[in-house]
């Protein structure tokens, strides 16, 4: 099934060319599930519309072509379904563009990309879809797949989003006792599996970020931020509570967060730490 991808560009009666069109045209086809276009392909086509954007705009600052393109990959990437396998083609783009060959290579350090993102995070919501929703049509689910995605490939450890993603499924569960109990179920089970896909595809990496003292980012739990040894452990606990006794979850939600909790152990226990 083809993806569904769509941006509503501002209209410009000024510009009679505008470089975004170029750019989404060229990234929703490479997406497309029937696509055969390979990633240096497709970086390619980009440097060739950085190059042409720098030729015919005398005051084009490269930087704002970067801002450009980034802004549309993540705007692209939160209409992704988490489970896509273009979700894995974008993080092979981003790739190819770190890693392409021609000279000079404007995406070589990958400036702006970092920025744009947590821009973007910023600008979705984090509440439950609704039950009118299609599966995989959340921004805030798929975005933060991606995310989880591009650490595991080293593109630096986006600690910050995924202590967003675990705040929201963890350390926000109603007191039995609460109103809001009774009504937990729709609610964990939208954030838990997100916190969940974190843990299973980068406990090991947010483990070693720890453990540097480096994750210093996200919300505060008792007053500190970042990842530190007694909110690792709470979540731990967290997670496994959820796979044993949290009947409001769905099974695979409690299974989500059984493997959750043995990534992290096995994170723990690795020899090189």
């Amino acid at each position: 099934m083809p993806l569904n991808l769509v941006i509503d560009f501002p209209e410009d009666e000024d510009e009679p060319w505008v470089i975004e069109h170029r750019i989404f045209d060229v990234l929703s086809e490479y997406l497309q599930p029937t696509s055969q276009a390979s990633p240096a392909e497709v970086a390619l086509k980009f440097n060739e519309l950085f190059q042409l954007n720098q030729r015919e705009n005398e005051k084009a600052n490269p930087e704002g072509f970067l801002w450009q393109l980034w802004d549309i990959v993540f705007n692209v990437a939160e209409q992704v379904p988490y489970s896509h396998t273009s979700q894995d083609r974008l993080v092979e783009l981003i790739a190819a563009l770190r890693d392409a060959h021609f000279q000079p290579n404007p995406f070589a350090e990958l400036k702006c990309m970092g920025p744009a993102l947590t821009e973007r995070f910023n600008q979705i919501s984090t509440e439950p879809p609704t039950s009118d929703d299609g599966e995989g049509s959340n921004p805030w689910k798929n975005l933060n797949a991606l995310a989880a995605r591009l650490t595991r490939a080293g593109f630096g450890v986006r600690s910050r989003d995924a202590v967003i993603a675990f705040s929201l499924a963890l350390e926000n569960r109603p007191h039995p006792r609460s109103r809001a109990y009774q009504e937990r179920g729709r609610a964990l089970n939208f954030h838990v599996p997100i916190a969940a896909d974190w843990m299973q595809k980068c406990a090991r990496e947010l483990y070693l970020q720890m453990k540097s003292g480096e994750s210093v980012e996200g919300p505060p739990w008792k007053g500190k931020r970042g990842i530190f040894d007694e909110r690792w452990n709470f979540w731990k606990e967290q997670f496994g509570d959820i796979a044993e006794r949290e009947d409001a979850c769905e099974d695979a939600v409690r299974e989500g967060a059984r493997l959750a909790a043995q990534k992290m152990i096995e994170a723990e226990s690795s020899d090189d730490v």
